[in-house]
């Protein structure tokens, strides 16, 4: 753990640092004497009652021969095209479902977290990785940075690539009701190239996939970059040629169709991604919950969950700072899109793009240029760096980025992108102009906070914290059926 990372120690030294003393008070902010804890409680409940805010309730458990199933191929690179990478490589428990990268390294890297290095002829994923907690609810509708897997109006997932190419889905994108989008999510990665499929390349004797960590060809190398189906038939060949996979899948899937009363699908195929999301969903909700924080517990009567800071923290949050527009609901998330002047120092990992312009990319509009999924926040300050390419380190730094977009921008400095990164940057690309004509208006107004009032801040979102995410390498499996290595540190 040490070698990979050590989260919170920093803040844990700013916060102090910022309570110790007297901090400068910008026009505007509050200053003065402390309010009483009694008081604090008071103003906070009526706060609660007003805005309806409940705590998150925890969900039913998953079959365990789901769970089970989902462990194992979480932590196998054997759903990747090179046999090199695992859903765990990016997400490991270790590293609080992330992996502690401002952008990730896919497949031919090597290494874990902080220790990952790109391969010979790679490049870094285009988004930061996000984390997983929480994502197996059926609350949620909008998945990635970009929302290019969303649910629709009339309820139909629709999945399309990042230049904005529709992926065709199985049955239409029409699912049963009980498939949590983060089953469907779970079918993208493995045919995103750079993440998990691996390359194709151009010889003068003709086209030579990636060759697999164990020396084989990568079959699925060639494919078409939109053929989904064309994909999972070959990682389902893969997969269940492995007698101890094969056998769970049919457990697997006698428990699905008994539990969901659905006809057994056409499609072998389909029925195999089915399983393969539902069971990697089920892994997801029980090693990834985080529905017992103090957040949670106060706002399920405890008043003394919280530190007065938190409470303080809290009232600013749902008020004068206004967090709670965007980071709404129990998840944290309006799941809508938002542009809060994020510098685009990734601007050359998308094809056809100068910069990463975000939303628009898959809509065309001008409004959603630059424009993210607003991300949850719980367990935040376990997973850092921050925004859609980790270019904040840390919630004080990302809270004063919010309050000041314009500020930033325009204070931007190129050599502060660390190397290798430094070497896809485009700054003469990049209009800081035209970032701030479709910032979110919401941030147009800039807020008055004083350090203490910032300090409080990130002292709540340490209220979100659910301790269990300290404790997540128990889900390390010795090994896995395929007999590939395990990501671990």
């Amino acid at each position: 753990m040490t070698a990979l990372r050590q989260p919170g120690w920093r803040l844990k030294l700013l916060i102090s640092s910022l309570l110790i003393g007297t901090a400068s008070v910008p026009p505007g902010a509050v200053s003065g004497p402390l309010p009483e804890a009694s008081e604090l409680t008071q103003r906070l409940r009526a706060r609660q009652h007003e805005l309806g805010l409940r705590p998150l309730q925890g969900l039913p458990p998953p079959p365990p021969e789901w769970v089970r199933l989902g462990q194992s191929l979480f932590f196998d690179p054997i759903l990747s095209g090179n046999k090199d990478v695992a859903c765990a490589t990016c997400h490991h428990p270790v590293l609080a479902s992330t992996d502690g990268l401002r952008l990730s390294i896919g497949s031919g890297g090597s290494g874990l977290g902080a220790g990952r290095r790109l391969g010979s002829g790679r490049q870094f994923t285009a988004r930061h990785s996000p984390d997983l907690f929480e994502r197996a609810r059926q609350e949620w509708r909008v998945f990635f940075w970009d929302g290019r897997l969303q649910k629709n109006k009339d309820e139909r997932w629709q999945a399309r690539s990042v230049q904005g190419v529709e992926i065709p889905l199985p049955a239409g994108g029409q699912f049963p009701a009980d498939l949590p989008g983060a089953a469907i999510q779970s079918w993208l990665p493995p045919l995103a190239r750079v993440e998990m499929r691996g390359q194709v390349h151009h010889t003068p004797a003709g086209l030579l996939n990636d060759r697999a960590w164990d020396g084989s060809e990568n079959e699925l190398a060639s494919l078409a970059d939109q053929d989904l189906m064309g994909l999972w038939r070959g990682l389902q060949r893969r997969v269940l040629a492995i007698p101890a996979y094969a056998s769970a899948y049919r457990l697997a899937a006698e428990k699905q169709l008994s539990l969901s009363g659905v006809e057994k699908e056409a499609s072998e195929t389909s029925a195999f991604m089915r399983v393969t999301g539902q069971a990697l969903s089920a892994f997801m909700q029980v090693a990834f919950a985080a529905d017992d924080t103090a957040w949670d517990q106060f706002l399920s009567g405890a008043d003394e969950a919280l530190t007065p800071a938190q409470k303080r923290g809290a009232l600013l949050f749902y008020g004068r700072a206004g967090c709670g527009h965007c980071h709404s609901g129990s998840l944290f998330s309006d799941q809508q899109f938002h542009n809060i002047g994020v510098m685009p120092y990734a601007a050359a990992l998308l094809p056809g793009s100068q910069q990463d312009l975000g939303r628009f990319l898959l809509t065309r509009r001008l409004a959603d240029r630059y424009a993210f999924r607003t991300p949850p926040l719980r367990n935040v300050a376990l997973t850092g760096p921050y925004f859609h390419n980790g270019s904040v380190q840390n919630l004080r730094e990302a809270i004063d980025w919010h309050r000041r977009p314009v500020k930033h921008l325009r204070e931007f400095r190129w050599t502060a992108v660390p190397w290798p990164l430094r070497s896809i940057t485009h700054p003469e690309r990049v209009r800081t102009d035209r970032i701030v004509q479709t910032l979110d208006k919401k941030l147009a107004g800039s807020t008055a906070l004083s350090e203490r009032e910032i300090a409080d801040l990130v002292a709540f979102m340490h209220a979100l914290t659910d301790e269990r995410a300290k404790e997540l390498e128990k889900w390390l499996p010795a090994s896995v059926p395929s007999g590939l290595p395990v990501p671990r540190p």
